[in-house]
């Protein structure tokens, strides 16, 4: 979901905010960042009843171009 979507459901970043019960100041890391946590969409989704839709990958991974699984560590036998 986009932060656009998420802001124009519930009127404004702030009232996204306030139902997530959130500081006013995520929405301001959001901006910068370009996009909302998948925590916090998870969240969203919840609370839209599923009208908005959590991403399918993570926006952290997929905005940094990081490979999940370039970071998942094995445990080799010896």
């Amino acid at each position: 979901m986009t932060i656009e979507e998420a802001a124009n459901w519930f009127g404004s970043l702030y009232k996204v905010c306030k139902a997530l019960k959130i500081k006013v100041q995520n929405a301001t890391y959001w901006m910068k960042h370009g996009y909302i946590p998948w925590r916090q969409q998870f969240k969203i989704t919840m609370l839209t009843n599923g009208e908005l839709l959590t991403d399918l990958e993570d926006p952290y991974f997929v905005h940094n171009g990081i490979n999940k699984r370039a970071h998942v560590r094995v445990k080799h036998d010896v």
